[in-house]
C-alpha cells in the first residue's frame, strides 16, 4: 500500500494508537437537519475520526456536511461498512465539500 506523508508522518488511513482528536466544537454548525464542520485546515487523521464521531452522534433525520481540503478517499470505506450514502456538493480549489446520509434517506 502507498503511502502519503503530513506534518504527522505517513497517511494510509489508519489512526495512530497514541494519537488524540482535537477540540474541533469552534468548527461544528448545527441546524435542526443538518451538521456542518470545515476540516480543510486539519491534517490526518483528523477529519476522518472527526466525520466518523460525528456520524455516530447524527439523529435519524439528520445528514453531515464536511469541508475537506482533497477528496477524503480513507473515508469512503468506513462509509460503505456503515450504510452511509454521500454526494460531492462541491469541488474547487478551496476543498472539497461531501453531503454524508444514511443509505435511503438523502436529504
Amino acid at each position: 500500500m502507498m503511502s502519503l506523508y503530513n506534518e504527522n508522518g505517513p497517511c494510509d488511513g489508519k489512526i495512530p494508537n497514541d494519537w488524540n482528536l482535537p477540540e474541533l466544537s469552534d468548527l461544528i454548525k448545527i441546524t435542526s437537519n443538518c451538521v456542518q464542520i470545515d476540516l480543510r485546515h486539519q491534517s490526518a487523521p483528523t477529519p476522518l475520526v472527526a466525520t466518523l464521531k460525528i456520524l455516530d452522534q447524527l439523529n435519524s433525520d439528520q445528514y453531515f456536511e464536511g469541508y475537506y481540503p482533497k477528496m477524503p478517499m480513507h473515508l469512503f470505506s468506513h462509509l460503505q461498512e456503515e450504510a452511509w450514502a454521500w454526494d460531492v456538493v462541491e469541488q474547487n480549489d478551496q476543498g472539497i465539500r461531501l453531503r454524508i446520509y444514511r443509505e435511503g434517506h438523502k436529504p
